[in-house]
Protein backbone atom coordinates (compact mmCIF):
# COMPACT_ATOMS: atom_id res chain seq x y z
CA UNK A 1 0.00 0.00 0.00
CA UNK A 2 1.35 3.40 -1.01
CA UNK A 3 0.25 6.25 1.24
CA UNK A 4 -0.19 9.55 -0.63
CA UNK A 5 1.32 12.78 0.64
CA UNK A 6 -0.92 14.98 2.76
CA UNK A 7 -2.86 17.61 0.83
CA UNK A 8 -6.11 19.50 1.25
CA UNK A 9 -8.04 20.92 -1.67
CA UNK A 10 -11.56 21.26 -3.01
CA UNK A 11 -12.35 21.11 -6.72
CA UNK A 12 -15.87 21.64 -8.08
CA UNK A 13 -17.10 19.46 -10.91
CA UNK A 14 -16.72 21.38 -14.17
CA UNK A 15 -19.84 23.52 -14.70
CA UNK A 16 -20.13 22.03 -18.19
CA UNK A 17 -19.81 18.40 -17.05
CA UNK A 18 -22.69 16.42 -18.52
CA UNK A 19 -23.71 12.82 -17.95
CA UNK A 20 -26.71 11.76 -20.00
CA UNK A 21 -27.14 8.59 -18.00
CA UNK A 22 -27.20 7.03 -14.55
CA UNK A 23 -23.63 5.69 -14.52
CA UNK A 24 -20.35 7.32 -13.51
CA UNK A 25 -16.83 5.89 -13.29
CA UNK A 26 -14.17 7.02 -10.81
CA UNK A 27 -10.70 5.86 -11.79
CA UNK A 28 -7.24 7.13 -12.76
CA UNK A 29 -5.19 7.62 -15.91
CA UNK A 30 -3.31 4.42 -15.08
CA UNK A 31 -6.52 2.51 -14.27
CA UNK A 32 -5.14 1.80 -10.82
CA UNK A 33 -1.78 0.70 -12.25
CA UNK A 34 -3.53 -2.47 -13.39
CA UNK A 35 -2.19 -2.57 -16.94
CA UNK A 36 -5.68 -3.39 -18.21
CA UNK A 37 -6.60 -2.01 -21.64
CA UNK A 38 -9.32 0.69 -21.47
CA UNK A 39 -11.42 -1.17 -24.04
CA UNK A 40 -11.13 -4.40 -22.04
CA UNK A 41 -12.24 -2.55 -18.90
CA UNK A 42 -15.22 -1.09 -20.75
CA UNK A 43 -16.19 -4.55 -21.99
CA UNK A 44 -16.25 -5.81 -18.40
CA UNK A 45 -18.22 -2.82 -17.15
CA UNK A 46 -20.79 -3.26 -19.90
CA UNK A 47 -22.06 -6.49 -18.34
CA UNK A 48 -19.96 -7.53 -15.33
CA UNK A 49 -20.38 -10.58 -13.16
CA UNK A 50 -20.26 -9.93 -9.43
CA UNK A 51 -16.87 -11.64 -9.33
CA UNK A 52 -15.46 -9.40 -12.06
CA UNK A 53 -16.73 -6.25 -10.39
CA UNK A 54 -15.43 -7.24 -6.97
CA UNK A 55 -12.02 -7.98 -8.51
CA UNK A 56 -11.87 -4.45 -9.96
CA UNK A 57 -12.96 -2.94 -6.65
CA UNK A 58 -10.56 -4.97 -4.52
CA UNK A 59 -7.61 -3.93 -6.70
CA UNK A 60 -8.64 -0.28 -6.68
CA UNK A 61 -8.85 -0.18 -10.48
CA UNK A 62 -12.02 1.89 -10.44
CA UNK A 63 -15.20 2.71 -8.57
CA UNK A 64 -18.21 2.45 -10.89
CA UNK A 65 -21.36 4.18 -9.59
CA UNK A 66 -24.98 3.51 -10.56
CA UNK A 67 -27.60 6.10 -9.61
CA UNK A 68 -31.39 6.16 -9.74
CA UNK A 69 -31.56 8.62 -12.64
CA UNK A 70 -29.54 10.67 -15.11
CA UNK A 71 -27.17 13.57 -14.38
CA UNK A 72 -27.01 12.82 -10.63
CA UNK A 73 -23.69 14.57 -9.97
CA UNK A 74 -23.69 17.12 -12.81
CA UNK A 75 -23.35 20.71 -11.69
CA UNK A 76 -23.77 19.92 -8.01
CA UNK A 77 -20.79 17.90 -6.88
CA UNK A 78 -17.48 18.68 -5.24
CA UNK A 79 -14.25 16.68 -5.10
CA UNK A 80 -12.39 17.00 -1.81
CA UNK A 81 -8.86 15.65 -1.41
CA UNK A 82 -7.79 15.48 2.22
CA UNK A 83 -9.69 16.80 5.22
CA UNK A 84 -13.44 17.40 4.96
CA UNK A 85 -14.62 20.60 6.62
CA UNK A 86 -16.95 20.35 9.61
CA UNK A 87 -20.04 21.57 7.75
CA UNK A 88 -19.78 18.92 5.02
CA UNK A 89 -18.93 16.23 7.57
CA UNK A 90 -22.00 17.02 9.65
CA UNK A 91 -24.39 17.39 6.69
CA UNK A 92 -23.96 14.18 4.72
CA UNK A 93 -26.83 11.70 4.85
CA UNK A 94 -25.72 8.81 2.62
CA UNK A 95 -22.29 7.30 1.99
CA UNK A 96 -20.78 4.77 -0.42
CA UNK A 97 -17.13 3.83 0.18
CA UNK A 98 -14.43 1.95 -1.70
CA UNK A 99 -10.73 1.83 -2.49
CA UNK A 100 -9.05 3.57 -5.40
CA UNK A 101 -5.41 3.19 -6.44
CA UNK A 102 -3.98 6.29 -8.13
CA UNK A 103 -0.24 5.62 -8.63
CA UNK A 104 -0.14 8.08 -11.53
CA UNK A 105 -1.52 10.97 -9.47
CA UNK A 106 -4.34 11.66 -11.95
CA UNK A 107 -7.85 11.04 -10.69
CA UNK A 108 -10.59 10.78 -13.31
CA UNK A 109 -14.36 11.12 -13.12
CA UNK A 110 -16.11 9.89 -16.26
CA UNK A 111 -19.71 9.65 -17.39
CA UNK A 112 -20.59 6.05 -18.26
CA UNK A 113 -17.76 3.55 -18.48
CA UNK A 114 -19.14 0.99 -20.88
CA UNK A 115 -17.72 2.58 -24.02
CA UNK A 116 -14.12 1.64 -24.81
CA UNK A 117 -13.31 4.73 -26.85
CA UNK A 118 -14.75 6.94 -24.12
CA UNK A 119 -12.68 5.31 -21.38
CA UNK A 120 -9.55 5.42 -23.55
CA UNK A 121 -10.01 9.13 -24.24
CA UNK A 122 -10.68 9.92 -20.58
CA UNK A 123 -7.42 8.28 -19.42
CA UNK A 124 -5.31 9.52 -22.35
CA UNK A 125 -4.39 12.89 -20.89
CA UNK A 126 -6.24 14.72 -23.66
CA UNK A 127 -8.65 17.42 -22.50
CA UNK A 128 -12.36 16.77 -22.80
CA UNK A 129 -14.20 18.18 -25.79
CA UNK A 130 -15.26 21.67 -24.71
CA UNK A 131 -18.70 21.06 -26.20
CA UNK A 132 -19.07 17.60 -24.67
CA UNK A 133 -17.49 17.51 -21.21
CA UNK A 134 -18.05 13.92 -20.07
CA UNK A 135 -14.89 13.53 -18.00
CA UNK A 136 -12.66 15.53 -15.70
CA UNK A 137 -9.08 14.91 -14.50
CA UNK A 138 -7.75 16.15 -11.16
CA UNK A 139 -4.15 16.04 -9.96
CA UNK A 140 -3.69 14.30 -6.59
CA UNK A 141 -0.64 12.96 -4.74
CA UNK A 142 0.09 9.43 -6.03
CA UNK A 143 -1.00 6.60 -3.77
CA UNK A 144 -3.87 4.45 -2.54
CA UNK A 145 -7.06 6.19 -1.46
CA UNK A 146 -10.26 5.61 0.38
CA UNK A 147 -13.07 7.16 -1.65
CA UNK A 148 -16.29 8.18 0.08
CA UNK A 149 -19.11 9.35 -2.16
CA UNK A 150 -21.22 11.44 0.20
CA UNK A 151 -24.85 12.26 -0.56
CA UNK A 152 -26.48 15.43 0.79
CA UNK A 153 -30.06 16.62 1.21
CA UNK A 154 -30.57 17.84 -2.35
CA UNK A 155 -29.11 14.70 -3.92
CA UNK A 156 -31.02 12.19 -5.98
CA UNK A 157 -29.84 9.48 -3.59
CA UNK A 158 -31.46 11.09 -0.56
CA UNK A 159 -34.65 12.09 -2.35
CA UNK A 160 -35.13 8.47 -3.46
CA UNK A 161 -34.22 6.92 -0.10
CA UNK A 162 -37.93 6.81 0.79
CA UNK A 163 -40.09 4.56 -1.41
CA UNK A 164 -42.84 7.18 -1.23
CA UNK A 165 -40.43 9.90 -2.38
CA UNK A 166 -42.06 12.38 -0.01
CA UNK A 167 -39.69 15.30 -0.53
CA UNK A 168 -41.34 17.51 2.10
CA UNK A 169 -41.09 14.78 4.73
CA UNK A 170 -37.43 14.14 3.91
CA UNK A 171 -36.59 17.85 4.13
CA UNK A 172 -38.40 18.09 7.45
CA UNK A 173 -36.52 15.06 8.78
CA UNK A 174 -33.12 16.57 8.01
CA UNK A 175 -33.83 20.26 8.53
CA UNK A 176 -31.44 20.30 11.51
CA UNK A 177 -28.41 19.60 9.31
CA UNK A 178 -26.10 22.37 8.09
CA UNK A 179 -26.86 23.73 4.63
CA UNK A 180 -24.42 22.91 1.82
CA UNK A 181 -24.44 23.93 -1.82
CA UNK A 182 -23.52 20.50 -3.17
CA UNK A 183 -25.70 17.42 -3.72
CA UNK A 184 -22.64 15.06 -3.63
CA UNK A 185 -19.03 15.17 -2.44
CA UNK A 186 -16.38 12.74 -3.69
CA UNK A 187 -13.98 12.59 -0.73
CA UNK A 188 -10.49 11.13 -1.18
CA UNK A 189 -8.32 10.36 1.83
CA UNK A 190 -5.23 8.15 2.29
CA UNK A 191 -6.24 4.50 2.59
CA UNK A 192 -5.74 3.09 6.07
CA UNK A 193 -5.89 -0.71 6.26
CA UNK A 194 -8.54 -2.92 4.71
CA UNK A 195 -11.84 -1.54 3.48
CA UNK A 196 -14.97 -3.65 2.90
CA UNK A 197 -16.15 -3.85 -0.70
CA UNK A 198 -19.31 -1.85 -1.41
CA UNK A 199 -22.45 -3.93 -2.05
CA UNK A 200 -23.53 -4.38 -5.66
CA UNK A 201 -26.94 -3.72 -7.16
CA UNK A 202 -28.47 -7.01 -8.27
CA UNK A 203 -29.61 -5.84 -11.69
CA UNK A 204 -26.29 -4.49 -12.95
CA UNK A 205 -23.56 -5.67 -10.51
CA UNK A 206 -22.41 -2.07 -10.03
CA UNK A 207 -22.05 -0.32 -6.66
CA UNK A 208 -24.98 1.98 -5.98
CA UNK A 209 -26.39 1.17 -2.55
CA UNK A 210 -25.62 3.96 -0.09
CA UNK A 211 -25.61 3.51 3.68
CA UNK A 212 -27.69 6.15 5.46
CA UNK A 213 -27.22 7.83 8.78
Amino acid sequence: MTKPAAVNKQIPIDKDFFCDGAYYLLTSHSLGGSGIDPHALADILGSPTASQMNDLLSKGVCLPLAFEGDCAMDGGALIVVGELDARHEQAWIGRLSSKLSIPCGKFVMLCGGGDGDGVARAVSGKPADKDYVIYQTIEVPPGDYRVDVLAYLDSETVMYMDEDCDEDAIREKYKHLPKVDESYVVHLTPLEGDLPLPPLLDEVNWPGAFEFR
